[in-house]
């Protein structure tokens, strides 16, 4: 219910003050003076990049025809499905998504110190660079981007004496996974916990694989969307599987 309610709050002032969304509905043959929040989801056509994006000039879609200026950060899209694309993003929306990834990470991790080493590739990419932001309220955060030489070299300065979050893709973490055993890290030794998304997936934001090494030598693991070698151990130790909390 409450997510229908946000989603509902959300077109609505989309459509109150997005000149490119109210043009996009009147081309749509939707009347904008008949729509009210209550029940509006049911009215609108869906958009994409094609009959949105690409039709519509950058301003006409922000908040009353403007870029805002001040705090705006521009991300890329990784040009998966053909060309990148860049979303203009304000210091509201930022903190907004912020509070609410490091929100996902207390509720999946705990309140205990944690160390997030950041894999993900660092520059105009929405990912990387808004991870270390968020997660830097729920402790240290190393953004190392996807080098294993500077993450393996991370986890011998600091030791096992911590607890950890590696943040990565899928194909990502098993190299490092492989790259580490041939580097004699002792995995088993390590409180580390992995999250990341596929590329391929339709909901990008949400976290797919997350394990855990505790000293016993028993590797906790937790989802099926990592490569097989992520997951149990291939019998060289014992595994349970659990669900997210």
């Amino acid at each position: 219910m409450t997510g229908r309610l946000r989603a509902e709050r959300a077109a609505w002032r989309a459509v109150q003050r997005v000149p490119a969304y109210r043009a996009f509905l009147r081309d749509s043959n939707v009347s904008v003076q008949e729509i009210v929040p209550a029940g509006i989801l049911k009215k609108l056509p869906e958009t994409d990049k094609k009959s949105y994006i690409d039709r519509y000039p950058l301003e006409e879609r922000c908040l009353d025809g403007k870029i805002p200026f001040r705090g705006t950060t521009i991300d890329e899209s990784s040009g998966s499905t053909g060309t990148p694309y860049n979303w203009i993003r304000s210091e509201a929306e930022r903190h907004v998504a912020h509070r609410n990834i490091s929100f996902f990470a207390r509720y999946c991790f705990g309140n205990a110190d944690l160390v997030t080493i950041n894999a993900f590739s660092m520059g105009a990419w929405a990912t990387g660079f808004n991870m270390t932001l968020a997660l830097n309220r729920n402790g240290i955060v190393k953004s190392t981007g996807p080098d294993i030489g500077k993450i393996l070299s991370t986890l011998r300065f600091l030791g096992p004496g911590y607890r950890y979050l590696i943040l990565g893709y899928p194909p990502f973490i098993k190299h490092l996974l492989d790259e580490g055993d041939q580097a004699g890290i002792q995995w088993e030794h390590y409180k580390i916990s992995f999250s990341g998304f596929s590329r391929s997936s339709p909901d990008m934001g949400r976290p797919t694989s997350r394990s855990e090494w505790r000293a016993s030598h028993q590797r906790v693991w937790r989802s099926a969307e990592l490569p097989e070698r992520a997951r149990p151990c291939g019998g060289r130790c014992s595994a349970t599987t659990r669900g997210c909390r």
